[in-house]
């Protein structure tokens, strides 16, 4: 598939009982919005705790990469004091380096260079100090620290006098500044990693000025501003025991409660090239793995990282209902204004689920005026079937296929399967008793299928429930057959139906039925079949460099450890299931491009004309006027032999070119 610049990250999360932002009044942040005012939380809050989070998905946990520095007290507590008090060294003729290396690296006014001088030229012997703190936070990298010591250490080697010192840096930086500057942008991450993905302001000629690749907006409520003003007082145990009320404080605070909507970009090309220091038009010819690990740590600092003030009274720590993520070329765009009309906090409905209906709602209106151009991905705790996403299973699914989104890797490797029998059944749901087949295969029958071919026993429920979520397929019909409903009648009393003398099996092994009627009464029911039904099948691997593997399936396919057959053990292949291999950008494109090899049975040439297919969101076209957006419920619960799970599919009509990929 093309690589995709920009991840965007959409989130519910809700706090009750907090005061998670404060203004300078000590009271809650807020935003007025839609004509009403909502709770806000500000973005540079939100940054901060997911940039010092202590977690196991912390940034900082990242290895072989170091944090960025954000001090007034850079260039005295970090550069100037291990020179002094480790090394020795004169603490007159360092702080004369480092003041003037600060100069030259950050500039500073007329007056406080002049003051400098004075102090510089005279050897102030008064307090013995000259001030190195900055006037505003300055943000560097270790390498660029370690950097300015190695220089001013040098340049102490080589100077006598602290009235000389100034001259001597002046020296340095005219010689060798182009130097520097190339030596500087070399080192791996100099401004540090947070810098790389939260940007650096500087105006020195020699720091390098980064553009944040992450961009984050400002969280707020998606209903109006809840509040109530918590009355407190502070109690003094001594007067308490004098037999006084005890009272020593008395204060008010405000509390609010809500469910916040977040938004997060990740400007793909722009954070490799700040984490590797290529040109951002070579991004893609980079190394993109640091950036796919810094996006999936954010994923679940995201979800789980929570801010907040006054942590010891209100314990605001929540993790969030709804991230989706959505992965794609156009520009980004918000979907805040969902909730420019504030979800109403009345009546029965859960605010939740009336907040994510109304999201899937401006979703889906986004899409049919400007057309569905992104791939997406959703996890909730909740019924997402609105929001028009495929859903995944739980944080760390959608956190490793985030990460799989920035690695990109160009075009798929796409295993085609040729699902072609007399009889088949693609079979759904139970409704009772009643068999019911669909026009596609589920997602648990090709599960079952590939499962069967590797040699995987019923039994191995948690391989079959893992293989079943990595499961991404697309299916058209070049045949669609016709359905046949079969009556069948069978007494299971009979002798020749004694399974434990004539049973039949894939497993090597004779089945035997339970006890009662089961084993002996008249059994009655109808089951559905598909006749002369031909169906191409196009199935990638998410994430794909885990066992099994695509080549691992293939391999099976080819040489199955057992029988193999289509949706029930009486529907036998009439050819070959592997059909091929091929590479294509999406799932949609295998299909249109895919000529099955002639096969002796087959009595018309390769299929064109309309056929009827099925793909995932953002694996193939999303126009909404020549496309349907439908659940299906074809995942299986393998432990518990039940249906479960639902998942949202493009239904559509394709159409070959004239010469197509043969497989």
């Amino acid at each position: 598939m093309s690589n995709p610049r920009f991840i965007q990250i959409h989130f519910l999360t809700g706090y009750s009982a907090t005061l998670l932002n404060r203004d300078d009044a000590g009271m809650a942040k807020r935003l007025p919005f839609g004509g009403s005012t909502r709770t806000r939380v500000s973005s540079q809050c939100l940054k901060r705790h997911w940039r010092t989070a202590e977690d196991v998905h912390a940034l900082s946990n990242i290895k072989e990469v170091e944090m960025s520095l954000r001090s007034r007290h850079i260039f005295d507590k970090l550069v100037a004091l291990p020179l002094i008090e480790e090394e020795g060294l004169d603490r007159q003729k360092v702080e004369a380096a480092v003041a003037a290396f600060q100069d030259k690296l950050l500039g500073s006014s007329a007056r406080a260079k002049k003051e400098k001088k004075e102090k510089s030229e005279k050897g102030d012997k008064g307090d013995g100090a000259l001030s190195l703190q900055t006037s505003q936070v300055v943000i560097l990298g270790w390498p660029e620290v370690r950097f300015i010591q190695e220089k001013v250490r040098a340049i102490l080697a080589n100077t006598s006098e602290v009235k000389e010192i100034g001259a001597a840096v002046e020296a340095f930086f005219k010689t060798e500044k182009k130097n520097m500057e190339a030596l500087i942008n070399t080192m791996p991450l100099p401004a540090g990693l947070d810098a790389a993905l939260f940007g650096r302001m500087v105006t020195s000629d020699l720091l390098t000025r980064l553009d944040a690749a992450i961009h984050v907006a400002h969280a707020f409520t998606v209903h109006e501003h809840e509040l109530e003003t918590d009355y407190f007082s502070a109690l003094d145990d001594l007067l308490q025991e004098s037999g006084e009320l005890g009272s020593g404080h008395i204060n008010d605070s405000e509390l609010t409660s809500g469910i916040f909507y977040g938004y997060v970009v990740v400007d793909i090309p722009l954070l490799v090239s700040n984490l590797t220091g290529c040109p951002r038009k070579d991004w893609e010819s980079a190394d993109r793995g640091l950036a796919a690990q810094v996006v999936e740590n954010l994923l679940h600092l995201i979800a789980t990282v929570s801010p907040g003030a006054k942590k010891g009274a209100t314990a605001p720590y929540a993790y969030a209902e709804m991230i989706l993520v959505e992965s794609g070329n156009r520009q980004p765009r918000t979907l805040a204004n969902a909730f420019r009309r504030a979800v109403p906090n009345k009546g029965r409905e859960e605010l939740r689920d009336t907040a994510i209906a109304q999201l899937g709602d401006y979703l889906k209106k986004f899409d049919t005026m400007y057309g569905g151009g992104e791939t997406r991905r959703v996890a909730a705790m909740a019924d997402m079937s609105a929001i028009g996403a495929e859903s995944v299973v739980g944080l760390a699914e959608l956190a490793r296929w985030s990460a799989d989104q920035v690695r990109g890797g160009g075009v798929m490797e796409i295993l085609m399967l040729r699902l072609e029998a007399p009889l088949l059944s693609f079979g759904g749901p139970m409704v009772d008793q009643n068999g019911v087949i669909r026009p596609f295969p589920a997602t648990s029958m090709l599960t079952g299928l590939l499962a069967n071919a590797l040699g995987w026993d019923h039994a191995d429920t948690e391989n079959m429930d893992r293989l079943q979520s990595r499961i991404r397929f697309a299916a058209r019909l070049d045949r669609e057959g016709n359905r046949v409903e079969e009556y069948q009648t069978v007494d299971l009393g009979q002798e020749f139906m004694d399974m434990k003398k004539y049973g039949w099996t894939t497993r090597g092994e004779v089945e035997v039925r339970g006890k009662g009627d089961a084993t002996s009464s008249t059994h009655i029911r109808f089951r559905p079949f598909q006749a002369d039904v031909l169906c191409t099948v196009a199935l990638f691997l998410e994430p794909a460099d885990v066992a099994p593997t695509l080549a691992n399936l293939a391999s099976a396919l080819a040489e199955p450890a057992r029988p193999l057959f289509i949706g029930r053990k009486s529907c036998l292949p009439s050819t070959p299931i592997l059909a091929g291999q091929v590479k294509a950008d999406t799932l949609h494109e295998a299909l249109m491009h895919f000529i099955h090899k002639a096969l002796p049975q087959d009595i018309k040439s390769p299929p064109s004309g309309n056929m009827r297919a099925c793909w995932p969101p953002g694996q193939g076209p999303e126009d909404p006027n020549n496309t349907t957006l439908d659940p299906w419920y074809d995942r299986r619960d393998w432990q518990n032999q039940i249906h479960c799970g639902q998942r949202m599919v493009r239904i559509g009509m394709l159409r070959l070119p004239q010469e197509g990929k043969h497989g």
